[in-house]
């Protein structure tokens, strides 16, 4: 997975998907070398939309008059000035039961990551978005 985040690293943005989770420390160190900060979600308590918001929050430290609705993640997700500049890699890890009881909300949130990225990599700083799992999302392109 090491070449696959490099060439990432220099691809266009977007979200991808990759079937095998890697450890924490092998994926932190792999995206360190890709030169992306890596931001992990963790969504195995995501069940719906309120959960699934919430750790986006959490995990991206969205400011407090974050919102928590679908508009509130897109204007966090275009702004972003609290993280640290440059390329990022924003992992959603354990999403399977959301991905099985909230496929609606799954959708939804899909496209307004899609929208961030393509939003930042016109503004020339790739922000990636690695949907981990063992399902892959529809329209979600496989890391190759």
């Amino acid at each position: 997975m090491t070449s696959d985040l490099a060439a990432l690293a220099k691809s266009p943005p977007g979200v991808l998907w990759h079937e095998a989770e890697a450890p924490p420390a092998d994926l932190a160190a792999r995206a360190a070398a890709a030169g992306l900060a890596l931001h992990r979600v963790d969504l195995s308590g995501a069940h719906g939309k309120k959960a699934l918001l919430a750790a986006l929050g959490r995990a991206l430290r969205f400011p407090v008059h974050y919102g928590q609705n679908w508009d509130a993640l897109a204007d966090c997700l275009g702004d972003l000035s609290w993280l640290e500049p440059g390329p990022l890699l924003v992992s959603l890890e354990q999403a399977g039961p959301l991905a099985a009881r909230a496929p609606g909300d799954l959708a939804t949130a899909l496209d307004v990551l899609r929208e961030a990225a393509a939003a930042w990599r016109e503004r020339g700083r790739p922000v990636l978005f690695l949907w981990q799992g063992p399902a892959r999302p529809a329209g979600v392109p496989a890391l190759r």
